[in-house]
């Protein structure tokens, strides 16, 4: 959820999925489909719609199923947490979810057990890895792909400005400046 929408921990962590509204769009081939929007109160107590991936929604529809809940758009689940931990016996921490520092703490240890399997710098980078890292790799991959304009970037990072963004373009700047430079016959 944070690589794929952007997110702030604190933001993820208080998603209802309530929070999620089913909206109709017309795809690129012209068909019409369902897409989802999650309503979130960000920084500064500013209200922003984030583009959710379909695949996401799907996948949390399937954990629900899992424990015979309705479907996430159902009534029954408006306060439910998007990150509820369901397997939990105390039905008020199953609805509430994680934590900001508990999903932190969480990610952390996942990505220095996965960190454990490589070597060299990439080892070292997800060591260092965060929650607040996989919000910055969205925007990142996202731009630097050319699949995410930064006007959707802005939206889903909750930036009020685009020059915020110009942080997460550094990769892209630096594969312009060495194309150009094997180019002018440089390297």
């Amino acid at each position: 959820w944070l690589y794929a929408t952007g997110l702030r921990t604190a933001e993820l962590c208080a998603a209802k999925c309530g929070d999620l509204e089913a909206v109709d769009y017309i795809d690129a081939t012209g068909a019409q489909r369902v897409g989802w929007i999650l309503n979130v109160i960000g920084k500064g107590t500013k209200h922003r719609g984030v583009v959710v991936p379909s695949s996401l929604v799907d996948e949390l529809q399937q954990h629900l199923a899992q424990y015979d809940r309705a479907s996430v758009t159902d009534e029954t689940n408006q306060d439910l947490a998007i990150l509820a931990d369901l397997d939990n016996e105390d039905q008020t921490k199953a609805q509430s979810g994680w934590t900001p520092s508990g999903l932190y703490k969480a990610m952390k240890r996942v990505m220095q057990s996965a960190a454990t399997t490589l070597d060299g710098p990439n080892a070292e980078r997800l060591m260092a890895a965060s929650t607040h890292w996989l919000r910055h790799s969205h925007a990142s991959h996202g731009l630097n792909s050319g699949a995410v304009s930064m006007m959707v970037a802005r939206q889903n990072m909750g930036h009020s400005s685009l020059n915020t963004l110009s942080e997460y373009l550094t990769t892209e700047r630096d594969v312009a400046i060495r194309e150009i430079e094997k180019f002018a016959g440089g390297d």
